[in-house]
């Protein structure tokens, strides 16, 4: 419960607030929705369900709070990936109109979640891609860690750098190939911050419910780099994950 007041002239207006948390079924879809008006795009509705079932501890890992029988805000704490800094990130959707007061409720419960498990460091989104602002986590304690840029254009420009040797191959992925590009992938991002690895069995499923499954660079059997496109709104593509494996620096992969 909180109260904010303010004051025109002789009129004083009282606004009472009265959040209360409910407990979250993970087969409720009327989340995908408001994740998707209320995150700032930064989990669309396709992305919210896989993250929901696969990546989060349970169902205690959702932090849903509601006012007057309304969704006011949300939060997806995903603590169960490998990174390199071992730490959870927390995705978090609510109504723009929301103060800092229930924001910073939402984000209590949070962290007194975070501090009872394993991982050490807690990473909260900001900037464009997410509706949490700064200067809240600022006061919170939080400093930035890393900035991510995404980068786009109308059409790719040729290299030139030629053709593959002819021991190099693109495959498209098999489940044959999940033990040699999970070890690929997990090498190239080993020392990136900001990406996290789930488990190989979801890495598994994740693979094979994509529109548009990876690529896989083959080399004498081992999968030496990969690519994975996905089609967003309006017609827009994007590269979500692209690299190849430490061991084949200087090939001009």
């Amino acid at each position: 419960m909180g109260i904010a007041t303010s004051t025109a002239g002789r009129l004083k207006l009282i606004r009472t607030f009265a959040m209360e948390r409910r407990p979250f079924k993970l087969n409720d879809p009327t989340i995908f929705p408001f994740f998707h008006a209320s995150s700032s795009g930064i989990l669309d509705e396709k992305r919210v369900a896989p993250v929901l079932s696969q990546i989060i501890s349970g169902p205690e890992a959702v932090f849903d709070f509601w006012e007057a029988n309304k969704r006011v805000g949300t939060a997806i704490l995903i603590d169960t990936c490998t990174n390199r800094d071992n730490s959870a990130e927390a995705i978090l959707a609510f109504n723009q109109s929301l103060s800092p007061d229930p924001l910073n409720a939402i984000l209590d419960s949070v962290e007194a979640y975070w501090k009872n498990g394993t991982k050490t460091i807690l990473e909260i989104p900001t900037g464009k891609l997410s509706p949490v602002p700064s200067e809240v986590l600022e006061k919170r304690g939080y400093r930035v860690a890393f900035k991510m840029l995404n980068m786009k254009c109308k059409k790719p420009v040729e290299t030139g750098c030629g053709a593959l040797p002819s021991d190099f191959r693109w495959v498209g992925y098999e489940n044959k190939w999940l033990q040699a590009y999970f070890a690929t992938l997990g090498a190239a991002l080993a020392e990136i911050p900001g990406t996290s690895i789930p488990s190989i069995d979801v890495m598994g499923k994740w693979c094979e419910s994509f529109p548009i499954r990876p690529r896989l660079l083959i080399h004498n059997d081992l999968v030496a780099g990969y690519a994975r496109v996905e089609m967003r709104e309006n017609n827009v593509g994007e590269v979500t994950s692209i690299g190849r494996h430490p061991n084949y620096r200087g090939h001009r992969l």
